[in-house]
């Protein structure tokens, strides 16, 4: 069994002609290796990213535009309660963020998934009790 790629390779060698390729192609030893089949599978627009980069709030005015595809349930990391992560599609790919239990409260009363949405950061607000929380304006359209 032969893989495209070395087929491929064995073409621009000179070790087999284009003809005794296509011969191999159509033969019952043809496998196509996983880098072959991603390969094809990418040209033809057929692949899914399935990891997201994070967004991180750390500059006051840090902007964020895009499409609300999805929020779940956030427990991992500093936070001590349940907050929420919202997956979304902007013009550089999908991200995930957090904006934090007091944001997500307010963004309760209107189910953003699905709409385009705008996240500016506000920078951090310190509380009564010595917690600090990220401000955020959000608008949707």
């Amino acid at each position: 069994m032969v893989s495209l790629s070395e087929i491929i390779r064995l073409c621009k060698a000179g070790t087999i002609s284009y003809q005794q390729a296509n011969q191999i192609l159509f033969e019952e030893d043809f496998i196509m290796s996983f880098q072959d089949d991603y390969d094809k599978a990418k040209s033809k627009g057929k692949t899914k990213t399935l990891t997201r980069d994070i967004c991180t709030w750390e500059e006051e005015g840090q902007l964020l535009f895009g499409k609300v595809l999805s929020i779940s349930p956030f427990t991992l990391g500093v936070f001590d309660t349940e907050v929420k992560s919202y997956e979304i599609e902007t013009d550089d790919g999908i991200v995930n963020t957090v904006l934090g239990s007091a944001t997500d409260k307010q963004l309760e009363k209107v189910d953003p998934v699905g709409q385009k949405i705008r996240i500016e950061y506000k920078g951090k607000k310190q509380l009564k009790d010595g917690k600090q929380v990220n401000r955020f304006d959000v608008d949707v359209f």
